[in-house]
């Protein structure tokens, strides 16, 4: 019985509700930066591995890295060109799907002009 009032009473009690209205947006703030770290790494981390395995070419032979056609004709393109652009066309879709005030930011400066409120 003594439980169930504690738990009741923790309800009404504003420093608990405070307590756990901070521990959840420090949860969200915790997701939307592992989201963004997530789309950054999957974006540039072929980037970054064809620059450490070319590195290495000596050991894999004169085919590998930046003199083999794949390389120069897909993989390069692809993980130095359009990973880059995919990361800064998904941030701000990032910024808008996970922000509360840069989608009503959007909002207001889509509805009216005036968007610094003058």
């Amino acid at each position: 019985s003594s439980g169930i009032n504690a738990e009741y009473g923790a309800l009404d009690n504003p420093a608990s509700n405070e307590h756990s209205r901070i521990a959840k947006e420090r949860h969200t703030a915790s997701i939307t930066i592992a989201i963004f770290t997530a789309t950054c790494l999957m974006c540039n981390l072929p980037y970054f591995i064809s620059h450490i395995l070319s590195s290495f070419k000596w050991l894999f032979g004169p085919d590998f890295g930046s003199d083999s056609v794949f390389y120069l004709w897909y993989y390069s393109p692809v993980s130095s060109v359009f990973l880059t652009v995919l990361n800064a066309v998904l941030n701000p879709m990032l910024y808008f799907c996970r922000m509360t005030d840069v989608r009503q930011w959007f909002w207001k400066l889509c509805i009216k002009d005036d968007v610094h409120g003058d």
